[in-house]
Parts: structure tokens; sequence; C-alpha cells
């Protein structure tokens, strides 16, 4: 089951690095994005309910009757809902509406995906921007307040977000002091200078001559959730790493790793995006979902309607006490690695993703093509 969700999340990392030009860094949650339309797929009508279910490699077949109210589980999900990301951060989700939506979908949608749906002004912008940035506020702590600035040119029929952020504390922290300014080899092979992280300790590690990867697991102080760095060899890219990765490949990395003392150097980076996967929708046929004329969102709303947007606003920071977390004391000692210590320097662009060990299920994922200093 995870593998489904994980595969998903790889295909969209995939598809927003080649939109990027395959230059931005961006993070992204595909877990959140698979459960939430998984729930849209529940107000679907044929075909694009059937499509979606082939996109999502996933038979929707559920326990009882959706129209009287008996709906329990769907059996791709299995237990799998959203709360499953507070193991490692924030989020809220909701679907704006500006026709009335059946009262049966809108009460699962909070009962089981934790996704409230509220009411927006279908034609006034200012109403409209005051509306999303005000919900965009509840979450708290959240670091990427003010989603919107320019308004749609269009009516608001159906609009989709997730709004998130990742928070965690890793279990072997970074010691600022050994935190140093060095060169980091962009993806553009300009060099630009960074506040690089240290820290010395065992780590499980694997590496994979065939893929040309190296692959370090850092634990997290929540139970059973580690943080995954992937760094192409030099010879190598993330641009021809990204479509060869698998589900199946990350888990094999997992069970192959052995213990090994490591001089880990990494980056401080912060990535805070706004994402539409409006195009990464459309690019794999769902160009009607957003169509005035062909949408069929009747099981949702009686006067039906159609999706503007679907978006995922993100952020994630890593520092030495983990991300959002601030560094804890220390203890001052002289960090020498020694003839069996083994360094690993992040140095140019990588991959970094937050993963659940015992269901290999990848909660978030980030391409880090450039570093900021902060």
């Amino acid at each position: 089951m995870a593998d489904r969700i994980n595969d998903f999340t790889l295909k969209l990392v995939n598809h927003l690095h080649m939109e990027s030009g395959l230059r931005n860094s961006f993070s992204i949650s595909g877990f959140i994005a698979y459960v939430t339309l998984s729930l849209l797929h529940i107000g679907l009508r044929d075909p694009a309910k059937e499509q979606l279910s082939y996109f999502l490699n996933c038979n929707f077949s559920f326990v009882g009757d959706f129209e009287t109210k008996t709906f329990s589980e769907y059996h791709c999900l299995n237990y799998y809902v959203l709360k499953e990301f507070l193991k490692i951060g924030s989020y809220q989700s909701a679907m704006f509406h500006s026709k009335k939506p059946h009262e049966i979908f809108k009460e699962m949608a909070l009962q089981y995906y934790g996704v409230e749906l509220h009411p927006i002004n279908a034609k006034d912008k200012i109403l409209q921007l005051q509306a999303l940035n005000h919900w965009a506020e509840t979450l708290p702590d959240v670091p990427l307040k003010r989603i919107f600035r320019e308004s749609f040119e269009d009516e608001i029929s159906f609009l989709i977000i997730n709004q998130y952020f990742v928070k965690f504390q890793w279990k072997v922290q970074f010691n600022p002091k050994s935190t140093k300014n060095q060169l980091f080899r962009n993806i553009n092979s300009k060099n630009a200078r960074v506040n690089l992280m240290r820290v010395l300790d065992f780590f499980q590690y694997h590496d994979d001559p065939e893929m040309k990867a190296s692959v370090i697991y850092l634990d997290l102080m929540e139970e059973d959730t580690y943080a995954a760095i992937i760094l192409p060899y030099i010879n190598n890219t993330v641009t021809d790493l990204l479509p060869k990765l698998t589900s199946k490949i990350l888990e094999s990395w997992v069970l192959k790793s052995e213990l090994k003392r490591i001089s880990l150097y990494l980056p401080r980076f912060g990535i805070m995006n706004k994402i539409s996967l409006k195009p990464f929708m459309e690019h794999h046929n769902f160009k009607s979902l957003f169509n005035k004329t062909q949408a069929d969102l009747t099981k949702i709303f009686d006067d039906g309607g159609y999706i503007n947007d679907y978006i995922h606003a993100s952020s994630i920071q890593v520092e030495e006490g983990g991300s959002y977390i601030p560094v804890n004391d220390v203890k001052e000692y002289i960090q020498r690695s020694g003839s069996q210590t083994m360094n690993m320097k992040v140095i140019r662009p990588f991959i970094f993703y937050v993963f659940k060990k015992s269901e290999g299920l990848i909660l978030h994922f980030a391409v880090i093509t450039d570093a900021i200093i902060f």
C-alpha cells in the first residue's frame, strides 16, 4: 500500500523537477496529495472516477453506500489518513466552494479525511483573498501564512488547498559550533556559500554503484521516523537519478544499509513554496476536471461545478536542531574523525525525504538544487 503512495510521490516529484526547468529547489508531500485526491475520487463520476482510480493505482471499492452515509473505509487507503503527517509536522486542508455542497460529502470529508469545506464568494476578488488568507493564518506557527497575493481570473467554483510545514527534531543533533561557511556547487555548476553543518555518529548508510548514489539515514526523535539524504555521485545528477527511483529501490536501500561511523556535512536549507498541482493533473489527462463545461462534480454539488486549482503550500527549514526546532545544548567535545570514520559531504544537489520506516511510507520529499544561507 505504501508502494502506491510512494510511486505516486516520485511521479509528482519528477514532474515538478521537469516543470521547474530542472533548476529550482522544491518540497512537496505526495502523501498528502494522494490522500486528498482519494477524497476527490469519492465525488467524481465515471469516466473521471475510473481514470483517477487507475492513476492512483488502486481500486477504490468501499464498504457501505456513500449516498446513505454508511461509508466506512476505502480499501485503498486502509488506515492511512492525513493525521499520519502529524508525526513530522503540521497541516490543514480545505476545499473552498461557491456552490452548496452535499452534506454527506461535507461530513465525510471532515470525519474521515480532516478536510474542511468552506464557502467562498464566487466573484468578489477582495473577499476571496480575505477568506483564503484568513484561513491560511489559522494553522498555528505556520511559516507561510499569506498564500494568496493575486486573485483568480475566473469565478471561483471549487478550490482545493493543502497547507503544511515539516517540523521534527534530530535524535542526534548537529553541533552549532561545527557549522562552517563553505562552498556548495549548485545545479548550474556555480559555487554558492552555505552554512555547512556537521555531525559525527553511527548512521545507517548504503552506497549503490549501479544507481551512482549514496544514501544516509538519520533518526528523528519521533519514533519510527527517519530522514534520508540521497547524494548522487559527482559524475551523476539529481536530474539523472530521479527518473530511476522507485519505491522498490528506496525500500531495498533501507534493507541493504549498514551501520557506519560517519562524519556528515549537511548544508542548512529552507524551502517555502506554493505549488499548483493543476499542471500535473492536466499532464496526466485530467483536464476535464478543470473545465467549466466538461467537469462533473454533481456528487459533490447539486449544481455541479469544476476545479479552479489544486494548491500545495509547504515549507521546511533544516538546521542543527531539526526542522523548525531550535537546537538544544550540545555537549562540547572534539569531533575527531579517525581512520575508521567515513566523511560524507553534501556539497552538491541532493534529495531529502522523511519517511515512516516500519512501512516505508514517504511523508515528505524535497529536491535541493541550490542552498541558501540563513
